[in-house]
């Protein structure tokens, strides 16, 4: 056959009935399963699959392996052999393309059940505890993040923490497996990163009633003038004036999920028109009047009291809050919750004195902590506080541990596990 040499498939060739072309058959020789194939492994001698890995990858493999072990039972002294990466003997099988595959390729779950943790996140005395009476077979440690080293990494297989130790040196030693303790996992994506073998997961920990809780305090304490009247009372003056009602003024908040929607929920009950804006802009419950696409965003802004910045820090994200829509404000009063890279916090001081904006309330910075040298510590227009608006506890640490532990244990790949691509 033209174009034919030893150990090369033919490609056939077949017309429809109406003369289009077909596809050519693949034989099963030209389908070799791919050890290498992201989140493929050996476990227990046959081939497990992570949910979501395409079926035919699957039932491939496994059809190599039982081909393998036939052989080399049959002819256990023979050299020539078949094998799951697609070689027989000195000859190699037919490549066939990788297709585009529509999820992520992330990392796989450990190989070996995690048994030694290394807890470097507050209250670590507490979590340890918790670990200990759920789990005692477990060894681990407890300290405090800066007190973490790298042999205490090495001799790790599992880290639990908020961001990578800065006594690490940009290594992670022995950890095959990362679970993240804060609502954000920017911290362990951000350059350098994790290696992509490492299993990142996120706490299950809900941290949007809590951080509902300060856009509330925030907001009432703008609308009640409380920072004005505090100056008013140290300099002993009986400042009265108009407080208006909070309920009907109108509020965007960016981002939809677990904070957006208690923060939605609490200004809603407090009688706040609510408008979100989402990646998808799909609905995202009762408490929205309306959702819309963040592309939107420079038109709502316009048109809001309040602006809640909850989203996470994600390639889509970062700086999505621009001075151009800054310029768009009409006197709104901005809190972010998120994380400091969507806003450009460097147009801030420019849109409260052009007022573009008539105040900031701000959690998260761009800078952490906020160096001394920033014009927002002496603004009287704006409010700072320290990373404080949701806070890890150490029940919700260990039950989102316990959770992920259980599924890896199991060979499943947690709920918990983040999307790299996706930055959540």
């Amino acid at each position: 056959m033209k174009g034919w040499r030893p150990g090369r498939q033919p490609r056939l060739r077949a017309k429809r009935r109406n003369g289009a072309p077909r596809a050519p058959h693949r034989t099963l020789a030209a389908s070799r399963a791919r050890a290498e194939e992201p989140g493929l492994r050996q476990r227990a001698g046959r081939p497990h699959v992570l949910p979501g890995q395409h079926p035919l990858l699957h039932g491939l493999h496994g059809l190599a392996q039982h081909l393998s072990e036939a052989l080399r039972k049959e002819r256990p002294s023979a050299n020539r052999r078949v094998c799951h990466h697609g070689k027989l003997g000195s000859q190699r099988l037919p490549r066939i393309r990788r297709a585009r595959l529509a999820y992520p390729l992330v990392a796989s779950i450990p190989e070996q059940p995690p048994r030694r943790i290394v807890i470097g996140s507050y209250p670590s005395d507490e979590i340890v505890a918790l670990l200990h009476a759920a789990r005692p077979e477990l060894e681990v440690r407890g300290a405090a993040p800066a007190d973490v080293t790298a042999a205490d990494l090495a001799w790790a297989d599992t880290y639990v923490g908020f961001r990578m130790p800065p006594r690490a040196g940009f290594t992670m030693g022995g950890v095959r497996w990362v679970h993240c303790t804060g609502a954000g996992v920017d911290g362990w994506l951000a350059p350098p990163g994790l290696p992509p073998a490492i299993l990142l997961t996120h706490t299950s920990e809900s941290f949007g009633p809590m951080i509902a809780e300060w856009v509330i305090a925030r907001i009432l304490a703008f609308q009640q003038q409380l920072v004005d009247l505090a100056r008013a009372q140290a300099a002993r003056q009986w400042a009265q004036r108009d407080i208006p009602r909070l309920a009907g003024t109108r509020a965007l908040v960016v981002g939809t999920g677990d904070i957006g929607g208690h923060v939605a929920r609490l200004l809603s009950a407090l009688g706040v028109r609510v408008t979100g804006a989402s990646r998808s802009g799909a609905p995202a419950g009762p408490f929205f009047e309306s959702v819309h696409r963040a592309a939107e965003l420079p038109g709502l802004a316009g048109a809001a009291d309040w602006i809640v910045l909850a989203v996470p820090a994600t390639p889509e994200t970062h700086g999505m809050f621009t001075r151009e829509i800054l310029a768009a404000c009409r006197g709104a009063v901005l809190l972010n919750v998120g994380r400091g890279s969507v806003l450009d916090e460097s147009a801030l001081p420019a849109a409260l004195e052009r007022g573009w904006l008539r105040g900031a309330a701000l959690d998260v910075f761009e800078v952490e902590p906020l160096p001394p040298a920033s014009p927002l510590w002496a603004d009287p227009r704006v409010m700072v506080s320290p990373h404080i608006s949701g806070r890890t506890t150490a029940q919700g640490v260990a039950t989102g541990f316990l959770e992920c532990l259980a599924d890896i244990e199991a060979g499943r790949r947690p709920r918990l596990a983040v999307d790299p691509a996706r930055g959540y």
